[in-house]
């Protein structure tokens, strides 16, 4: 009887290997291109997280300065301050400092009966450690017929907010640690860290009356007719390479080249209103 199957049909041993071989390298191109295609989509998808975070920061400072005000025509008070600006934004960033990107008076809240005094609070950006924050300040106006310019008031409180490095601190420990830092708490008002990881772009406005004060920034005794506002907000992966890239390079345009691809950027144009309102009557 004819034998179906011979006693050398089996894989050599040089079969075998090249056979193990072949597959090693398929596995690894695969591998590679399974690497490759995380490395690609994987940022796309963390920086979903960032879109969001962004729309809201820009929609919580859209609301804010909604309800802006300005200049209520009270006379400055020239024993307090010769220049007492009722709207500050600051384009330069110094990121060795406590920064106050913007420093304006909203009503704090529209609900106000037109025979009484309007609630106003003093609200500040800042920016602080790769960090924006948002500091708001109740002011005592209660007397809309003897008031004190807004301005002033205004200017007091900036050099308090200057004076907050010690409660950005523990904010950011408490943010990074909370486990070993309580929360921190203040007196008046509201402090909050809106985001971290974050870098200011761009704080540019249209403004028709406006000075520069003693750290270059713009300040104006009426709102802006029109106001710009960029940032980019990284993940933990990314804010590392922006942190090394900015140690590297002083030159704005060498840093945007060196972390095109880093992080997501959001900005937006924010028009004031021109209707009555912008002014405190």
């Amino acid at each position: 009887m004819k034998r179906l199957f011979s006693s050398n049909s089996g894989l050599t041993m040089i079969e075998l290997v090249s056979a193990v071989s072949l597959f090693i390298v398929i596995l690894g191109a695969l591998t590679m291109a399974l690497n490759k295609t995380i490395e690609i989509w994987s940022p796309k998808h963390t920086n979903q997280d960032e879109k969001i975070v962004a729309q809201k920061i820009l929609n919580l400072l859209e609301q804010d300065l909604s309800y802006a005000v300005a200049d209520n025509g009270v006379p400055f008070d020239t024993s307090i301050s010769t220049n007492a600006p009722t709207f500050i934004a600051n384009p330069t960033i110094n990121v060795k400092k406590l920064n106050i990107l913007l420093g304006f008076i909203k009503y704090s809240s529209l609900n106000t009966p037109s025979d009484i005094a309007p609630a106003l609070d003093t609200v500040f950006y800042t920016y602080y450690e790769g960090a924006l924050f948002r500091r708001i300040i109740p002011l005592d106006y209660e007397d809309v017929d003897d008031p004190e310019h807004i301005g002033v008031l205004l200017e007091l409180e900036r050099a308090k907010v200057i004076g907050e490095i010690g409660i950005h601190n523990k904010m950011i420990e408490f943010i990074n640690n909370p486990l070993n830092n309580p929360e921190p708490t203040i007196d008046i008002g509201l402090f909050s860290l809106i985001a971290t990881k974050v870098e200011i772009k761009n704080v540019s406005i249209e403004i028709p009356d406006a000075s520069t004060g003693e750290n270059n920034e713009i300040e104006s005794s009426v709102l802006p007719d029109l106001l710009f506002f960029s940032l980019k907000l990284y993940n933990d992966r990314d804010w590392p390479k922006f942190v090394n890239a900015e140690k590297a390079t002083n030159d704005d345009e060498k840093l945007t080249q060196l972390t095109r691809h880093l992080g997501f950027e959001s900005s937006r144009m924010i028009q004031f209103r021109t209707v009555s309102g912008t002014r405190l009557k």
